[in-house]
């Protein structure tokens, strides 16, 4: 608790006083992060999100005057739980989604976790090349079954990123 309080009161210290309107007030070259980051962040849970229905949400907020500085897309945003693969059913076309707002200045940011679903096309591959941690034991999560990407292995690292 003590290292908390510790970065924490080091981080309000060196962040200048916001206005509390909605809008901070920090000047450039202050923020600790980008300038985005200081506004919010929105997202519908997954069993409501869609192309249209995220679009829509996020409008509302701008139309009422609201800065949205990201939106995420909530799990379930592809075929399989981090399979990189977008649900052309739920995001026909996500490309133009994204476009759409970038051309309102809000970031997009896709819910992943380091587990990859033994149900995913790509786990086979990872488990065959000896990519997940404790030698690719599953664990039973929310999503389903998986294993945790061996993040100390520079070739898992690698294929992850790739």
């Amino acid at each position: 608790i003590i290292f908390f309080a510790t970065v924490l009161a080091a981080l309000v210290s060196a962040v200048p006083d916001v206005e509390v309107s909605g809008v901070p007030a920090v000047p450039e070259g202050n923020a600790l992060y980008p300038e985005w980051a200081h506004y919010h962040w929105v997202w519908l849970p997954s069993f409501k999100s869609n192309q249209s229905s995220v679009l829509n949400f996020v409008d509302e907020f701008i139309s009422r005057g609201i800065p949205v500085g990201g939106t995420d897309i909530d799990s379930l945003w592809s075929t399989g739980v981090n399979n990189f693969v977008w649900d052309t059913a739920k995001f026909p076309d996500a490309k133009s989604m994204i476009a759409e707002f970038h051309s309102k200045g809000v970031r997009v940011i896709n819910w992943v976790t380091c587990n990859i679903d033994t149900d995913s096309p790509s786990y086979a591959e990872g488990k065959s090349k000896g990519y997940y941690m404790n030698d690719g034991r599953t664990v039973k999560w929310w999503h389903g079954h998986g294993s945790y990407i061996d993040y100390s292995n520079p070739a898992a690292l690698d294929w992850w990123h790739a």
